[in-house]
């Protein structure tokens, strides 16, 4: 994980975090405010118990109901007025006596307050209303309970909304204030984290290479020690007859010395294409590319092989084009043509038949594909025909001096130029393509 990546990490982390704080934020800025008015009234409904039950049990001009009534006011803040059977003060904790009996008294007479809107009623029962409302001279909006104690006293208690608005807009910003600094700390500390997995990952992934290369290594040793086995036993055979003198006569001697030179050749064909192969897989041979015909380079190609197919009676299909420049490494195609080319030699059979097409495609490339009529492959060994080595038919392969590495070579030559390759089974035999970009 590079440090683009992890910064991304970190953004996208922070903007989920950010997601959320304000999701909660807009979700506090709409219920929190409901919710505190909701505690207060619950606050005003017990403080009204408490007053009722006093008045019930001491009588409301006890030092009981006293007591209670000054511990209510000093705790929760609010204004009570009580009056007495003749509607005057009894117990007050209000800045205008008057006026709050009066507003009182207009409840009670089903009157109304002096206010723009009616009063928003939350609760009634028979002993006492609960409900929002303006407040005529100070323009604001209070929490009110109205009604009677147990001994018929009538009661008014009050607190005022704007305390409660303000809690929640006082909660509000300190949850925004601490959403941000979450926010700063969230994309730190996963920039830390994403740092940590990115060492963890990188030491997995340097793991598993060194692992895949040790496999790698093993199996290709022992591959190669298969591949020269065959060779050098022969040519230890035919020269250690020769040695010995097992045959007297120059004729002998001369098929003796063609086996040892044949499969010399072998060997070193064999060499040079994993040397070939070992350069392309470990990025050792660098693209040369550059502006070419490759029309003529596989017309170049073609004219080599023409006493071959004479001489094995293969007849080919290829009609020669106007030039056709593309954009590459002219000797990485030059190799993959020649390995397709020889594979569709070494494989023609039937009617003995190699059609060569160069075509120009929609999307600026060049297809150049080789096929040839003989045996299809197996579905089960069209994925592994790229693999070092790998030999669908071992006897065939052998007897025509080949090794399994031709189209590893194209596999590694087409994926270091980026481009596309394939097979595809034919009704009558195997075309082979790869694409090239056109000029």
């Amino acid at each position: 994980m590079n440090k683009s990546v992890e910064k991304k990490s970190a953004i996208i982390f922070s903007l989920l975090v950010t997601g959320i704080i304000f999701f909660s934020w807009c979700a506090g800025a709409l219920l929190l405010s409901r919710n505190y008015a909701s505690k207060k009234i619950n606050s005003i409904k017990n403080m009204y118990e408490q007053l009722d039950i006093a008045a019930s049990e001491y009588g409301v001009e006890s030092e009981e109901f006293k007591t209670i009534f000054e511990t209510n006011t000093s705790t929760f803040n609010c204004d009570i007025l009580v009056l007495d059977q003749y509607m005057n003060v009894l117990e007050a904790n209000v800045i205008d006596e008057n006026v709050e009996t009066e507003r009182l008294l207009n409840y009670f007479f089903d009157k109304g307050a002096k206010s723009n809107t009616p009063p928003k009623v939350f609760e009634k029962t028979d002993k006492y209303t609960v409900q929002i409302s303006n407040n005529y001279t100070l323009e604001s909006e209070y929490i009110e309970l109205w009604g009677v104690l147990s001994e018929g006293y009538p009661i008014f208690i009050r607190s005022a909304m704007s305390g409660i608005n303000n809690s929640a807009k006082v909660a509000n910003t300190f949850f925004a204030y601490i959403g941000i600094i979450a926010v700063l700390i969230s994309y730190f500390l996963c920039k830390i984290v994403a740092k940590i997995i990115s060492k963890n990952s990188e030491l997995e992934l340097e793991l598993k290479k060194r692992n895949e290369i040790d496999e790698m290594r093993k199996e290709f040793l022992s591959n190669v020690s298969h591949e020269l086995k065959t060779p050098i036993a022969l040519i230890q055979g035919y020269a250690e007859g020769l040695q010995d003198c097992v045959n007297d006569d120059k004729e002998s001697r001369d098929f003796y010395c063609d086996v040892i030179v044949d499969e010399t050749k072998k060997m070193n064909k064999l060499v040079r294409n994993l040397l070939d192969l070992n350069e392309l897989e470990f990025g050792a041979d660098n693209n040369t590319i550059e502006d070419f015909d490759i029309a003529e380079l596989i017309n170049n190609c073609i004219t080599t092989y023409d006493m071959v197919m004479k001489q094995n009676g293969i007849k080919l299909e290829y009609e020669p084009l106007e030039p056709v420049y593309v954009s590459s490494d002219e000797l990485k195609v030059e190799q993959v043509f020649n390995n397709y080319f020889t594979n569709a030699l070494n494989h023609v059979d039937f009617d003995k038949i190699i059609r060569v097409r160069i075509e120009k495609e929609k999307d600026k490339k060049v297809r150049v594909s080789v096929f040839n009529t003989g045996k299809q492959i197996p579905s089960e060994s069209l994925p592994r025909i790229w693999d070092k080595f790998y030999k669908v038919d071992k006897a065939h392969t052998r007897e025509y001096g080949g090794s399994g590495v031709g189209l590893s070579i194209v596999k590694a030559s087409m994926d270091a130029l980026n481009q596309k390759y394939g097979v595809i089974n034919c009704t009558d035999g195997v075309e082979f393509w790869f694409e090239v970009d056109s000029k």
